[in-house]
């Protein structure tokens, strides 16, 4: 692993500008311990080991959000190698030198576009889900899982579709919990959410219990006038 560049463009770069401090101290460590193709072992609490061995205060939770909001950005991507996620910095061959013949971490990159373009799919067709910014180790896997069952492109868009049109699966249930795309990958889960155990909109309960609330409908001064002699019994 060779020296790494850092040029004085990185003042001015929108895409650092959208960073936290600890996002941006990330990133350059990532540059730092990055192979001579812009790759490392994407595990969040492998880089949080290699990036920050004597920072005892940093997370691998806080790790992983970073990684996200890298990529959010536009600065990193992932992908995955015999099952385990690798993580490259785009753009890397314009502003360092390659030495090595192969990547250390990578051997096919783009082995993993099967997985994201499921992944942009979903964040294309599920606005109202979790969005899916990194997704985990296990992705892959569920994916392969639903392969074998017979999902393709179009059985995932009948599912994504079919999910973000549940209010419940987005958000609006009682405990307010979202579906996410590895949750959606779990089979038995599929099959739920395809015959409709999930339903669509949910039903907002009528103010004031069993009774209509007036005051939501446009009733005029007569109609009032005539549900009052109504209800007492006597007329005008």
């Amino acid at each position: 692993m060779g020296s790494r560049w850092l040029k004085e463009s990185i003042c001015d770069n929108r895409k650092i500008a959208r960073l936290s401090w600890f996002e941006e101290v990330l990133f350059y460590r990532l540059i730092v311990k990055a192979d001579d193709y812009g790759c490392m072992d994407g595990r969040p609490n492998i880089i949080r080991k290699e990036l920050f061995p004597l920072a005892n205060k940093v997370t691998t939770a806080s790790v992983m959000r970073g990684l996200e909001r890298l990529t959010e950005v536009g600065l990193t991507e992932c992908f995955f190698e015999k099952g385990y996620p690798v993580v490259c910095i785009k753009s890397w061959e314009q502003h360092q030198r390659t030495r090595a013949e192969k990547s250390k971490y990578l051997s096919q990159k783009g082995k993993s576009d099967e997985v994201q373009n499921l992944v942009t799919l979903y964040n294309q067709l599920c606005s109202n889900l979790v969005r899916c910014e990194y997704h985990s180790e296990n992705t892959e896997k569920l994916l392969q899982e639903m392969q074998k069952k017979g999902f393709d492109q179009e059985k995932f868009r009948q599912l994504f579709t079919k999910a973000n049109e549940s209010d419940f699966l987005g958000g609006k249930g009682k405990n307010g919990w979202k579906a996410y795309l590895d949750w959606l990958l779990v089979p038995e889960n599929a099959a739920n959410v395809l015959a409709g155990k999930y339903g669509g909109k949910l039903e907002k309960p009528v103010k004031g219990g069993d009774f209509i609330h007036i005051d939501s409908h446009n009733y005029s001064k007569e109609d009032y006038q005539k549900m009052m002699n109504d209800l007492s019994g006597f007329e005008d």
